[in-house]
């Protein structure tokens, strides 16, 4: 070939399509295999095949932009045998690459590259955020980009082998919010030699600090008042079904005044005989209805009558959205919108009962005692 270009009319290429189409052109004869082709803006490509004057099947998907009937140049390869052949071998060896799934794509702004197959290149969104995560050099630094320490609130638990695991020592293994002995703040960690779980609330009210939940929903809680822990089963009337009471009776005006206060509180107390809503067809059981034993011994029931508690749903800065949640359980950053209630059901903690119940025995006994005495007095002594 007496010239290293042939630029002859026009050419048509379409981004991503391997078809060059020619307009005056005389491929046949003036262009070969492996010839390589430029587009206007730059671009470059290498012939498959010269099909015939006008068409012409490039090795590559084009990457460079779409023209319609403008100038090309198609270089040609070297005519040195040994140059050629070089050439050749290489080109084929391109061909049968990854090379060539990636010649397909076309290039997009925060776009990275990964193969589904031995030959499918494809593109995928990249952030500028995930950037950022994957130039990461290991875990902890991975979770400072994240964020993740500081949005949880705790410390997490150390992997095996690290200072506190396979040891007696449990100090400050796991730390969730920020445990205060004082009470000043909210939370709760594992310490002590022994693995001791502490809960701390900063509220003097009556706080509910673990619950106890199955399929049914809660079951009991732990709570804290002002100076005291209730230990707290489920005890509430919209819980319960078939309620009898165990004892049914009646005092007049004269038997009231002559029962001691201790011995009229137990006699206020009404124990039932029930059976579970969420197991109507298991066995009855033992207890109190929780609002009527709220009426005699306040100090061991915790919750109040009909109670409820709004929720909704949280909707996170990351767009997770949390559902039935209540206000109390949104964290910085995120949204929450109500839809609806939920029963906040009240439970009653039987161990404060025994103190009223020792009363009421002790008061009975003393009554006892007062009645034999008088017995006593008036049955007249045998001689």
């Amino acid at each position: 070939m007496a010239t290293p270009l042939y630029a002859v009319g026009t050419a048509t290429l379409t981004a991503g399509q391997t078809a060059m189409v020619g307009q005056t052109t005389l491929w046949l004869g003036n262009v070969r295999p492996y010839d390589m082709v430029i587009g206007q803006d730059g671009s470059v490509n290498l012939v498959l095949t010269v099909n015939s004057n006008t068409s012409i099947t490039l090795l590559f998907p084009w990457a460079g932009a779409t023209q319609t009937a403008q100038p090309y140049r198609i270089l040609y390869t070297a005519d040195d045998p040994f140059t050629q052949t070089l050439v050749r071998q290489v080109m084929q060896t391109l061909a049968a690459s990854a090379l060539v799934a990636l010649g397909g794509l076309v290039p997009t702004a925060r776009q990275g590259v990964y193969f589904d197959a031995v030959a499918n290149a494809a593109l995928f969104s990249l952030t500028d955020f995930a950037r950022t995560l994957l130039d990461d050099a290991d875990a902890a630094t991975a979770r400072t980009t994240l964020g993740a320490q500081a949005a949880l609130g705790y410390t997490p638990v150390n992997k095996a082998g690290d200072s506190g695991v396979g040891t007696t020592s449990f100090t400050n293994i796991v730390n969730v919010g920020f445990f205060s002995a004082t009470g000043v703040s909210a939370g709760f960690n594992i310490a002590g030699s022994s693995g001791r779980l502490n809960v701390s609330t900063n509220s003097p009210t009556t706080q509910g600090l673990i619950g106890f939940y199955n399929p049914n929903g809660n079951v009991g809680f732990i709570a804290t008042t002002g100076s005291a822990t209730s230990y707290s089963t489920s005890s509430d009337y919209r819980l319960k079904t078939d309620i009898e009471p165990l004892v049914e009776f009646t005092l007049s005006g004269d038997q009231f005044d002559l029962v001691p206060d201790a011995l009229l509180r137990v006699l206020a107390l009404r124990p039932v005989r029930h059976k579970w809503l969420a197991d109507p067809n298991g066995p009855s059981t033992h207890g109190f209805v929780a609002h009527e034993a709220q009426i005699v011994v306040p100090h061991a029931v915790v919750g109040e009558k009909d109670a409820e508690v709004d929720i909704g749903n949280i909707v996170t800065p990351d767009k997770t959205i949390i559902t039935d949640a209540t206000e109390d359980e949104v964290t910085e950053g995120s949204a929450w919108t109500k839809t609806g209630t939920r029963p906040l059901y009240q439970g009653i903690d039987p161990s404060k009962i025994v103190a009223d119940l020792t009363a009421g025995l002790q008061a009975l006994t003393v009554l006892v005692l007062e009645q034999q005495a008088q017995i006593a007095a008036l049955t007249p002594q045998s001689e």
